[in-house]
């Protein structure tokens, strides 16, 4: 009996030794699970709004949405790197480095909208290249005109989001875009239907929406930084010592530590853009509950990456303190966290399947395949969690290479060739190839390789922390 107490007690002690990083996580976490849902909201509503339209509507805005969200996730990804550059810079004490590091990624970032969207404009007029229907095609291209004027609007923000995340005040990010949000959803509606006024642009309308939020959104979070009374005395600080490091050196140290960021989101939504393009394969409604089944996931997706964010940033913080302990500490909140959302998650997609989904079409075929996939979503995004968890871990200890490597591997070597050999049959030479499961077969590829990617990204993590030596 006494040692069932002893027991006891020294899991209390360790409880106690956790609930200090579970605290800070959930007070870190929750307000950038805000904004990042907000941000996938956006896309959300717009396809949920514009299912007024019709199935293929619905289908050519997540198409596009998707090829949009592939190109621009390269730059986002950039930004990753500054807040966890700050967390270090703070957890070693010279929280002011945060000023320079911001205004680095600035004039970074002015460089990286230029080449986006120029990349985005050549792919918008080639669109055809995806091989989808004429009408995808159509409405996709000129979607994508409006929608690549928001790159540099979209870009600038998300460098002041990670000035202020790597900071560890999150509320300020979360305020702006969920106010963004709902300007979207009112401006949706007002030109969707083109009601009060408004010109009825149908399916174009999510497009100027969204457009519009993004600089509404840059304005509302530099007017922020410029009256916020820290940020006040970090410019104050910058003005007044001399700069000793060398020309372009800061950027230079985000993009070696962003693009790698930058390059693994780019695999893995890449990936996913290709299973829509393979659902367009099948058919433009495939292509429709396909889109249907994704978008939910990617709004449990955002939630866990607030998690994700806030590992970084908290790991980041114990490695420029030097605080092993720490380190380990706030992995293992951050992935219990992760656990526990997860699993809530799974048991929505399982319950409801056959009612989610009515928020986006009442076309009956849609509806039983929409329905059908989010019981693979249920298991899907169980890794897709752990994932992205993983990587924001390593962020934390500036381990990027080898995560980005890791994407590359787990979705384009394993992920997407195994969901196009279960989702399609094929003759080559001969021989019969594939298995011809059609939808089931693409996403029972994506939680394969996502599973791989959430494995091998914790392996490296628990590995990484047990060699760590500050001595």
């Amino acid at each position: 009996m006494s040692a069932i107490f002893i027991r006891f007690a020294a899991m209390l002690r360790a409880f106690k030794g956790y609930s200090i990083y579970i605290s800070q996580a959930l007070k870190l976490s929750l307000p950038i699970i805000a904004g990042q849902l907000g941000m996938v909201l956006m896309g959300f509503f717009d396809t949920l709004q514009v299912g007024v339209v019709g199935a293929e509507a619905v289908g050519s805005v997540g198409f596009a949405t998707s090829i949009f969200m592939t190109i621009i996730i390269l730059g986002i990804g950039v930004t990753f790197a500054i807040s966890p550059l700050i967390a270090i810079a703070d957890g070693e004490g010279n929280r002011p480095q945060s000023y320079p590091i911001m205004l680095s990624g600035m004039r970074l970032s002015f460089v990286i909208s230029i080449i986006l969207y120029a990349l985005m404009s050549f792919l918008a007029y080639n669109i055809h290249w995806f091989g989808q229907s004429d009408i995808v095609n159509k409405t996709s291209t000129d979607f994508l005109a409006i929608i690549n004027v928001s790159i540099p609007f979209m870009i600038f923000f998300n460098v002041l989001k990670q000035y202020f995340d790597g900071l560890g005040r999150t509320m300020p990010a979360m305020t702006i875009t969920l106010i963004g949000v709902a300007l979207n959803i009112i401006l949706n509606e007002l030109l969707i239907n083109g009601i009060w006024g408004f010109p009825k642009l149908g399916a174009l309308g999510p497009a100027f929406a969204t457009l519009s939020a993004r600089i509404f959104m840059l304005i509302g979070i530099l007017f922020w930084m410029l009256r916020d009374e820290e940020s006040k005395s970090f410019r104050a600080i910058y003005k007044n010592i001399t700069v000793t490091v060398k020309k372009f050196s800061r950027e230079l140290t985000i993009f070696k530590m962003g693009m790698p960021v930058g390059l693994q989101y780019f695999f893995e939504i890449a990936a996913f853009s290709a299973g829509i393009t393979m659902s367009g394969w099948i058919s433009p409604r495939h292509m429709g509950a396909h889109q249907i089944a994704i978008i939910m996931a990617s709004v449990t997706y955002m939630a866990v990456t607030g998690f994700s964010a806030a590992g970084s940033i908290m790991v980041g913080n114990a490695y420029g303190a030097k605080d092993k302990i720490g380190v380990k500490r706030s992995g293992n909140a951050i992935l219990l966290l992760t656990f526990i959302a997860e699993i809530v998650f799974a048991l929505i997609f399982i319950i409801f399947n056959n009612y989610l989904p009515h928020w986006f079409t009442s076309e009956p075929f849609v509806l039983e395949l929409s329905s059908m996939l989010l019981i693979f979503a249920a298991f899907f995004q169980l890794s897709d969690g752990f994932q992205a968890v993983g990587a924001g871990l390593l962020r934390g200890i500036k381990d990027v290479k080898i995560p980005s490597m890791i994407a590359f591997v787990s979705y384009w070597i394993f992920m997407i060739p195994g969901s196009a050999l279960l989702a399609f049959n094929t003759t080559i030479w001969g021989h019969n190839i594939g298995l011809g499961w059609g939808l089931q077969g693409i996403w029972t590829g994506f939680i394969a390789g996502l599973t791989l990617a959430a494995a091998l990204l914790l392996w490296r993590f628990n590995r990484l922390v047990k060699t760590l030596n500050f001595e």
